[in-house]
Order: structure tokens, then sequence, then C-alpha cells
């Protein structure tokens, strides 16, 4: 299994939440997750899980934000830019978190979870 902060498109299937799901085994390991549905964060939000790995599906084309994802020193291991424009339309990243790494979710993008069951 991997380790740290990595991310892979989902543009395609960003929608299907058994698409999601195998993406997240192949990716992770683990078998059985939660997808939850689409949410517009508000402001400014941390995502952790201490114990797991898990994704957020950070849609890019929504509103304007930014997802920055933060490895387990707290250094800035990436950086996704979320805004309403047509070049970004379609673009839909999966960003993985191993424990103990954060993410920090400033604006509102549009973004769901992808959790270990």
């Amino acid at each position: 299994m991997k380790d740290g902060v990595w991310s892979t498109s989902v543009g395609e299937f960003a929608d299907d939440e058994d698409e999601l799901k195998n993406t997240f085994k192949t990716e992770t390991g683990y078998e059985g997750c939660t997808v939850e549905g689409w949410k517009t964060a508000v402001d400014m939000s941390m995502v952790k899980d201490k114990e797991h790995t898990m994704a957020i599906v950070v849609k890019k084309a929504s509103s304007e934000g930014a997802v920055r994802a933060f490895d387990k020193e707290g250094k800035m291991a990436t950086s996704i830019i979320t805004k309403p424009t047509q070049e970004n339309n379609g673009k839909v990243e999966m960003l993985f978190l191993s424990s103990g790494c954060d993410a920090l979710i400033r604006g509102q993008p549009l973004v769901r979870y992808v959790r270990k069951c």
C-alpha cells in the first residue's frame, strides 16, 4: 500500500460509486469503503483520518477554492485549485491521504469523500 499523499484522475467516472470504490481498493488495498455524496465545502475545513487512508474526490470545475494536502510532517504535498472555467470541465481528481496526513479545504469546491468501512 502507498504511503503519504497521491492522486489519480477519475473524471470519466466521478459520479459512479462502484468505480470509485474499485479505484479506492486498487490504490489502497482496502476491501470495502463508503462513498459519500457531493458536498460543497464551506469556507474552510480540515479533513483527516487518523487510522486509515481516505480519499477526497475534487471536481475542478466547481466554485472557487482549493484543496491542499499535507504530509505527516505538516509540509504541503499538493494543491488542487478549483474554479468554474471551461478548461476544468470534466476534470476530477481523487486525492488520497494516508493515515496521519490531512487536507485543508478552502473556498467552496465540490468534493466527496471515500472512507474505509
